[in-house]
C-alpha cells in the first residue's frame, strides 16, 4: 500500500473516509464498458421489411436482454413490423404489441409465425368477416 500511496494511486475522498485504489481506463484489461453501441449495423438484406422505422433484431435483442430476464412482459405500444415482439419472443419474454394499422398487425402475426412456428398469441381486433372489415375501414380510430 506504500507503494501505491508513493505512486500517487491512493486517494482519500475529501471529508475523510476510505481510501480507494486509484485505477486508469488505459491500463484495465478487456474492452471497457461503454455506453455507445456501434458494433451492430443497419437493417439490410432479408431482414429489411420495408417498414420505414424499422430497427435492427439485434439491437433490440440487446436491448431486451439488458433490461429484461426471461418470462418479463416487454411492451410495443407501435409496434410497426414487430422487431420487439419477434425479440421478445426469441428471448423467452411475454409481450404485447399494439399498432393501429391492419397493415403492421398482419405483418407482426406473419413475422412471428414465420419465425416461430409453435408460438401461441392472441390477436385482438383482427376482422373476422368481410362485415367487420368493412366496419373497421370506416372507422379505423375507434379505439380512440
Amino acid at each position: 500500500m506504500m507503494e501505491e500511496d508513493a505512486r500517487g494511486r491512493i486517494v482519500v475522498p475529501k471529508g475523510g473516509g476510505v481510501p480507494r485504489h486509484k485505477h486508469y481506463l488505459d491500463e484495465q484489461e478487456g474492452v471497457p464498458v461503454d455506453d455507445i453501441w456501434d458494433d451492430i449495423d443497419y437493417v439490410k438484406g432479408s431482414e429489411r421489411l420495408g417498414y420505414p422505422t424499422q430497427k435492427l433484431l439485434e439491437l433490440v435483442e440487446r436491448i431486451i436482454n439488458t433490461s429484461t430476464y426471461k418470462g418479463d412482459w416487454v411492451l410495443d405500444p407501435f409496434c410497426g413490423c414487430g422487431t420487439a415482439t419477434t425479440a421478445a419472443e426469441k428471448l423467452g419474454r411475454h409481450w404485447i404489441g399494439i399498432d393501429i394499422t391492419w397493415l403492421a398487425i398482419n405483418l407482426v402475426k406473419n413475422r412471428i409465425k414465420a419465425m416461430f412456428p409453435d408460438a401461441k398469441f392472441d390477436l385482438e381486433g383482427e376482422p373476422k368477416d368481410i362485415g367487420a372489415a368493412k366496419e373497421l375501414a370506416k372507422n379505423r380510430y375507434q379505439f380512440q
